[in-house]
């Protein structure tokens, strides 16, 4: 049976541990910790994450891919001047 992966914390498992799931996004330990430790990934790691599903490897639920941040930043784009116009 394919595993379902619903978390970061189940992906990092599902990886073998911090170290392992570095290698695989070639990455920081200390960055997967920081992504374990706030329960979201960041968005430009989809790509990898929907190979890997595609493959068969595994089953990424929907409440996995919303812990997904915007590219380059933790949270909402700041509002500028030209964007209130």
């Amino acid at each position: 049976m394919v595993p379902m992966i619903s978390t970061v914390e189940q992906l990092v498992d599902h990886l073998g541990g911090t170290s392992k799931a570095a290698e695989f996004f070639a990455v920081s330990a200390p960055a997967v910790s920081n992504w374990k430790s706030s329960g979201r990934l960041p968005a430009w790691v989809l790509p990898r994450l929907m190979t890997w599903a595609a493959e068969g490897s595994v089953v990424l639920s929907e409440d996995l891919t919303e812990t997904l941040r915007p590219p380059g930043g933790r949270g909402r784009p700041k509002t500028t001047e030209h964007s209130q116009q």
